[in-house]
C-alpha cells in the first residue's frame, strides 16, 4: 500500500505553477472549495479487462479531508456545469440479453425490434430483433436489418436509483417518441435542426420517479429516407442538476483556496477513456471549459487538476496559473495528490508524451488519416515529439516536461571522446545541480540528434534518462552509456539496424524542448 502511494507521488506531474501558487499552506486554508466530479470518483475498478479489485481506493476528496484539520471547511461542488445527459448505467438496467448465456455473454441493455413498415402498431410482431448495450445508434455504421428498417423500437426495464425529477433526452434526425410505462412522454414528427437541415436535433422531457421502483422505457424511431439515421437516448438524474459558471465563480470568492478537477471520465460520455473506442476529439466534458474560464477569471489562483491518461485541449490555459496532471493514479492516488498539493512531497513526474495545442497538430489529423473506421499511420517514425520537432510545431506541453517546488540546472553533456568508430560505445557525463531551497528530484534526459542520410530521421531522439534526487545546493554527475543502437536506424531493405557515419549531436535537459547547447561527436 505504501508502494502504491509512492508510485503515484512520483508519477503526478506539475505542468504549470506560475506565481508559486503551490504548495498550499494548510494553516492558511480555513475554507477549501473543491470543484468537479473527479474529486470524488473511484476509477480503479475499471471494467471488462481493465477491472481491478484493490483493498480500497482513496479519492482526492477523502484524502483532502484526512490531510486537513477537522476545523477546515471543505465544500465540494461536483457539477455538472451544463445540461448533460448520460446513457442508462448498467447498475439501473433490469433488461438482460440471455441469448448467449451459455457462453457467459449475458449483457444488460435495450431490446431492439425492427419493422419494415413505419406504421406498425405497438402490438405488431417485428420483422427482426436484436439487442443494444446502449441506445446510441448510427444507421450508416450498421448492417441489415438496421440499415433497411423503416421503424425501430427499443425497450428497457430499469430501477430508479434515486427520487426526484429525471430529465430524458433523445438526439435524433427523424420522427421519434418516448414512452414511460406505456405513457407517451414526448413525440416529435421531424428531426430537423434549428437551421432546417437534417442534422440531429434534441427532444427533451421530464418525469418524477421514486427510488427503488421499476419502470419501462420505449423509444420509437423512424429513420429518414434520405439520410443515414441517428438516434441516441440519455438521461439526467435529479442529483445531477447543473451549476452554471456564474454561480460557480460566485462561490469561489468565499474560499481561501480553490481546486478544480477536470479531465476525461472512464467509461461513457463525451470525454471518455476506455478500450474499444477512440475519442472523437481532445475536448473536456461538456461545460468544463466554460466553467474553468469563469472560475479562473474570478480566482486566478485556482489550482486546476487534470485527470486523464491522454492529452486534452485547454483553451483556458493562459489564464491558469497552476496545472497538475493527476493521471489515473491507483488505489492511493488521492493521498499522493493531497501530499503534493500541500507540499509534503515535491512533485517529480514528467510527461511521457506531448500535449498538442490543438487536434490538427497531431500527425494522424494533420495528414488527414484519422478514421473513423481506419487510421493510416503515415507519419512513420515521426510520432510524438519527433513530429513536433520535424514540423517545428510548438507543443502545449513538451515530452518530458514537469516542474518541481525547487529549481535545477543541467549542464551540457560531456562525452568521453568526440570521435568514435561505428559500433563503439560512448560514455557521456552530465552535471545537474539543485539550485533551489528544498530537496527534489530532476529527470535528466539525454537526446541524440542524427545526421542526414538515405532515410528520413527525427531531429533528435531520447536515448537515455535518469531520475536524480538532490538536496538543496547539491551537485551530481550523471553517467550515461550510449551503445551502438543509440546511433542506429532500422534498415527496412536489410531488415536490420544500420549506423550511418557522420556527425551526431548530444543534448541534455529537462524536456524535449528545454535542452542544453549541442555537443557534436563524429562516427567514422
Amino acid at each position: 500500500q505504501t508502494f502504491a502511494r509512492e508510485v503515484a507521488e512520483q508519477a503526478i506531474v506539475l505542468l504549470k505553477n506560475d506565481r508559486a501558487v503551490l504548495p498550499l499552506a494548510a494553516a492558511r486554508v480555513r475554507h477549501l472549495l473543491v470543484i468537479g466530479a473527479n474529486a470524488d470518483t473511484r476509477h480503479v475498478g475499471g471494467g471488462w479487462s481493465a477491472e481491478g479489485k484493490p483493498p480500497y481506493e482513496t479519492t482526492p476528496l477523502a484524502a483532502l479531508r484526512a490531510r486537513l484539520p477537522a476545523s477546515t471547511r471543505i465544500t465540494h461542488v461536483p457539477g455538472p456545469f451544463a445540461e448533460i445527459f448520460s446513457p442508462l448505467p448498467e447498475s439501473a438496467i433490469e433488461t438482460i440479453n440471455t441469448s448467449d448465456l451459455e457462453r457467459g455473454a449475458a449483457q444488460k441493455g435495450w431490446r431492439t425490434a425492427y419493422f419494415a413498415t413505419p406504421s406498425a402498431d405497438l402490438a405488431a410482431s417485428p420483422d427482426a430483433t436484436g439487442f443494444d448495450r446502449e441506445l446510441d445508434v448510427d444507421f450508416a455504421a450498421k448492417p441489415a436489418p438496421l440499415a433497411t428498417a423503416r421503424l425501430v423500437r427499443w425497450t428497457v426495464d430499469f430501477t430508479a436509483p434515486e427520487s426526484g425529477a429525471y430529465r430524458f433526452d433523445l438526439e435524433h434526425d427523424g420522427p421519434v417518441r418516448l414512452l414511460l410505462d406505456g405513457r407517451v412522454l414526448l413525440e416529435t414528427a421531424a428531426g430537423l435542426s434549428p437551421a432546417g437541415d437534417r442534422a440531429s436535433a434534441h427532444a427533451t422531457t421530464a418525469a418524477d420517479l421514486v427510488a427503488g421502483r421499476r419502470h419501462s422505457l420505449l423509444v420509437e424511431f423512424i429513420p429518414p429516407a434520405t439520410a443515414s439515421g441517428r438516434c441516441r437516448f440519455g438521461w439526467r438524474l435529479p442529483s445531477r442538476r447543473p451549476i452554471l459558471p456564474a454561480a460557480l465563480a460566485a462561490l469561489s470568492s468565499e474560499a481561501d483556496a480553490v481546486l478544480f478537477f477536470t479531465g476525461n471520465r472512464l467509461g461513457h460520455g463525451r470525454a471518455q477513456e476506455c478500450e474499444g473506442g477512440d475519442r472523437p476529439d481532445l475536448a473536456l466534458p461538456e461545460g468544463d471549459d466554460e466553467a474553468l474560464a469563469a472560475i479562473l477569471a474570478a480566482r486566478p489562483d485556482t489550482v486546476v487538476i487534470n485527470q486523464s491518461g491522454a492529452p486534452v485541449a485547454m483553451p483556458w490555459i493562459e489564464q491558469a496559473a497552476t496545472l497538475v496532471q493527476y493521471w489515473f493514479c491507483g488505489m492511493d492516488g488521492g493521498t499522493a495528490l493531497a501530499r503534493i498539493l500541500f507540499g509534503d512531497v515535491n512533485p517529480s513526474g514528467r510527461l511521457p508524451f506531448t500535449f498538442p495545442r490543438q487536434l490538427g497538430d497531431s500527425p494522424a489529423h494533420a495528414l488527414g488519416e484519422y478514421g473513423p473506421i481506419r487510421v493510416e499511420y503515415r507519419e512513420g517514425v515521426f510520432i510524438g515529439y519527433r513530429w513536433h520537432d520535424a514540423r517545428q510545431i510548438e507543443p502545449l506541453f513538451p515530452f518530458g516536461h514537469g516542474l518541481s517546488y525547487t529549481t535545477f540546472a543541467i549542464d551540457a553533456p560531456t562525452p568521453d571522446c568526440t570521435e568514435l568508430t561505428v559500433g563503439q560505445t560512448l560514455r557521456v557525463s552530465v552535471t545537474v545541480a539543485n539550485t533551489g531551497e528544498r530537496a527534489g528530484a530532476e529527470v535528466v534526459q539525454l537526446y541524440v540528434g542524427n545526421p542526414g542520410g538515405p532515410v528520413p530521421r527525427p531531429v533528435r531522439e531520447l536515448r537515455d534518462f535518469a531520475k536524480i534526487p538532490l538536496q538543496p545546493g547539491e551537485t551530481r554527475v550523471v553517467e550515461f552509456t550510449l551503445g551502438p543502437r543509440a546511433f542506429a536506424y532500422w534498415d527496412t531493405a536489410a531488415s536490420g539496424w544500420r549506423i550511418e557515419p557522420g556527425h551526431y549531436t548530444l543534448q541534455a535537459g529537462a524536456s524535449s524542448r528545454t535542452l542544453s547547447p549541442a555537443v557534436t561527436v563524429r562516427l567514422v
